[in-house]
């Protein structure tokens, strides 16, 4: 291994590693080592640990979405409010609707991580995730804030 070239580079003695020569021999078999040994994503890239921890973060987002998409369906069906929101909200149906565009977001980044969907470019998983997610957001806003709608059954008592 000449120093003098950086342009040479040094293999491990069966020869399946190359990495520039500016490294000792010793780096380059714990390099060919870490490469031999590693777990390989289906792209081919070397997974570190931490994305086993995005994996759960995205899976556990993943899990919450469904719930969000479950709790959308029920409001929308039925008007049922969670306890917690019933005082706040004025209209049901824009709530479930907020909630089940959230749960889509989530749940279909989730399924793109892991590959469940085809891949498609980041810009637009970037966009399209935060446009549904920005939409089901306003809408669960607006839920809150717009007042109540009169009803049918008591429009103006004197006016029967």
């Amino acid at each position: 291994m000449d120093l003098e070239h950086p342009a040479q580079t040094a293999t491990e003695p069966d020869g399946d590693c190359l990495v520039p020569s500016m490294v000792s021999q010793h780096q380059v078999q714990q390099q060919c080592e870490h490469l031999r040994t590693g777990r390989y994503s289906r792209s081919g890239v070397l997974q570190s640990e931490r994305s086993d921890t995005m994996a759960w973060v995205v899976g556990t987002g993943a899990v919450l979405g469904m719930l969000a998409i479950a709790l959308g369906i029920v409001t929308l069906r039925t008007g049922w409010i969670l306890p917690t929101a019933r005082r706040h909200v004025t209209r049901p149906q824009l709530h479930g609707l907020g909630a089940l565009l959230m749960g889509i977001s989530v749940v279909l980044q989730g399924l793109l991580y892991f590959r469940v969907l085809p891949s498609v470019s980041w810009e637009a998983r970037f966009f399209g995730g935060n446009a549904l997610l920005l939409a089901g957001l306003l809408l669960i806003a607006l839920s809150q804030l717009l007042p109540l709608r009169p009803s049918r059954d008591h429009t103006d008592p004197s006016g029967v």
